[in-house]
C-alpha cells in the first residue's frame, strides 16, 4: 500500500495490486525478456488488468474512489474481494465520487464496492472503451442504466459507442464494403469531465463530448 500526503494534508492510497497480483507479475516478467541466444521479440501484453491501480484519495471530509480498471474474480487475494478487503482494513471513509472501473463494463460491478467503499448516490464517471466492435465496446445501455441508477449524476467522458463513421461517396463505400473494410477515426475525440468542490457541492464542466446520463431528480 503507497502512503502519499499532500502538503495540504491531501492522502493518495494505492489499494491495488494486490501481494498475490504482484508476485504474479513479477514471476512473468522473465518470460518476457529473450533468452540467451534468442532473437528479440515483442513483449506479450498479457492481461493489461491484473496490475491496476485502484485509488482512493481523501482531502478535507470528502474522498473519491479511482476504480482503474479493476475488475472481478473469483479469488479473494484478487481484483475487487481484494481491494474492499484493503479498504476495511485501512479504514478508509466511503467516497462520493468514483471513476467507474473497466469502463462500466458489467464484469467489474462488485456490490461490496457500492455499498461499503462509496456513499448512497455518488457522483460516477464513465470512460468508455474505444476499441474492438461497436456492439461489444462497454460501457452496453444495461451498464449505462445500471451506473445511472445507482448514482445521483453520472458522467460519460465520450460517446460510448463511438463517433458515427465517416461516410463517402456511394462508389467508395461500395469498394470499402465489397472488400469487407471498416473505417474508423485514427484520432477520435476526447471529451473531459472536470468536477470541482463547491461550498460542499459538486460542480461539473463538461468538454465535448463528454455528457451526462442522468441526474437524479431530489425529493423536495
Amino acid at each position: 500500500v503507497l502512503h502519499t500526503w499532500h502538503a495540504l494534508g491531501c492522502q493518495v492510497m494505492a489499494l491495488s495490486p494486490s501481494d498475490a497480483e504482484y508476485s504474479d507479475f513479477m514471476a512473468k516478467l522473465p518470460d518476457l525478456f529473450p533468452r540467451h541466444g534468442e532473437s528479440k521479440r515483442a513483449a506479450t501484453t498479457g492481461d493489461r488488468n491484473e496490475v491496476c491501480v485502484v485509488v482512493h484519495v481523501k482531502w478535507q471530509n470528502f474522498s473519491v474512489l479511482l476504480g482503474a480498471d479493476m475488475t472481478v474474480t473469483a479469488a479473494r487475494d484478487r481484483g475487487w474481494s481484494a481491494v474492499i478487503a484493503e479498504h476495511h482494513e485501512q479504514r478508509l471513509p466511503k467516497s462520493c465520487v468514483v471513476k467507474i472501473p473497466h469502463h462500466g463494463s458489467h464484469n467489474a460491478h462488485y456490490e461490496p464496492m457500492w455499498n461499503d467503499a462509496l456513499e448512497s448516490s455518488p457522483v460516477a464517471v464513465i470512460t468508455p472503451f474505444g476499441r474492438g466492435p461497436k456492439a461489444t465496446r462497454p460501457p452496453t445501455t444495461d451498464d449505462l442504466d445500471r451506473i445511472a441508477s445507482l448514482s445521483s449524476r453520472a458522467y460519460v467522458t465520450s460517446t460510448p459507442a463511438g463517433a458515427p463513421a465517416t461516410r463517402f461517396e456511394s462508389a467508395v463505400e461500395r469498394t470499402l464494403s465489397d472488400g469487407g473494410i471498416q473505417v474508423s477515426d485514427a484520432n477520435p475525440p476526447l471529451g473531459l469531465v472536470r468536477l470541482r468542490r463547491v461550498r460542499d457541492e459538486w460542480q461539473e464542466r463538461l468538454v465535448a463530448p463528454a455528457s451526462l446520463i442522468r441526474r437524479r431528480a431530489t425529493a423536495r
